[in-house]
């Protein structure tokens, strides 16, 4: 049996797991919603960025003028992925993936550490607790975990903007195309060393009261377009295991981004890109990216 890590060791992991599980949602912003919106300009092209919350109430009105445009404008739509593909597919990489025959779940974690996920499960509604995850991968434990609050307060993934736009994309014939297969993405954290998946587990665990209000905080900031504080709150670098994270989760995937930018930028007409807002905030952007391979962004909303 592992000894159990120290929750402080680790204070960057959760607002990390907040971008990763894609839940940065919990109530309704400002009446007068700005979420933030960049553009790049090729000789024949035109991108837009759009940073996305991926679930939300669903009678959150987030829309704005500016963004109807874009899309209007845009011959197709990109995401991070692609979520109109099989879910058998899906769920055939989840068990893939995230699935250990091996080593079950309690002999990885320790007894306080069980009985947290128990109870935890159990208040998300799984009447099994834990034990119906016994051959489940701390990571997926993790990520559940991580986004379970969120489900008391009517928060739903499928109201997510990135679903949205994808629905829109679909009733305006509008090809929908992805920055990442749901392979690579799942790959995050299931190729992450042993140690460090635990430790994903370890903070979700300890954070998970506190949720709710950084969620609340986050989405505030994305409604207003306050980009500055969406990146102090979703983004700490502080803790020995916290940079792994933090180039997993967002600097390596931002640099792919920004190259795949920097191709589409070749060709012609209007895109527009929708993908987490995290990865448009901080020191280590995709416009700081971009911005490395001398493209300019510009912000418009």
């Amino acid at each position: 049996m592992r000894r159990a890590v120290r929750p402080s060791r680790f204070a960057a992991v959760p607002r990390l797991l907040t971008l990763a599980a894609l839940l940065l949602a919990f109530a309704a912003g400002p009446a007068a919603a700005k979420p933030a919106l960049w553009v790049v300009r090729g000789a024949t092209a035109t991108i837009y960025l759009f940073g996305t919350i991926h679930a939300l109430p669903p009678d959150l009105a987030w829309h704005s003028p500016k963004l109807d445009q874009a899309f209007k404008q845009a011959k197709e739509l990109w995401l991070e992925i692609d979520d109109g593909g099989s879910y058998r597919a899906s769920v055939g990489l989840y068990r893939q993936l995230g699935s250990d025959y091996t080593h079950p779940l309690s002999s990885k974690l320790t007894p306080t550490e069980l009985a947290q996920v128990d109870a935890a499960l159990k208040r998300m509604g799984k009447a099994d607790g834990r034990w119906g995850m016994e051959w489940v991968r701390p990571w997926v434990v993790a990520l559940m975990v991580g986004g379970g609050p969120t489900r008391n307060y009517g928060i739903e993934r499928g109201a997510g903007a990135d679903l949205s736009l994808q629905e829109d994309a679909a009733e305006a014939d509008k090809p929908v195309r992805a920055l990442e297969t749901k392979e690579q993405q799942l790959r995050i954290f299931a190729d992450l060393p042993r140690a460090q998946e635990l430790a994903l587990l370890d903070e979700a665990l300890a954070h998970m009261n506190d949720a709710a209000d950084t969620y609340k905080s986050l989405l505030a900031a994305w409604m207003a377009g306050d980009v500055d504080t969406l990146g102090k709150l979703a983004i700490n670098r502080d803790g020995p295991n916290s940079e792994v994270f933090y180039n997993r989760i967002l600097v390596d995937r931002n640099k792919r981004w920004a190259t795949k930018i920097q191709q589409l930028l070749k060709g012609s007409g209007t895109i527009l890109i929708a993908a987490g807002a995290g990865h448009f905030a901080g020191p280590d952007s995709v416009q700081v990216q971009l911005e490395a391979l001398g493209i300019r962004t510009e912000r418009v909303q």
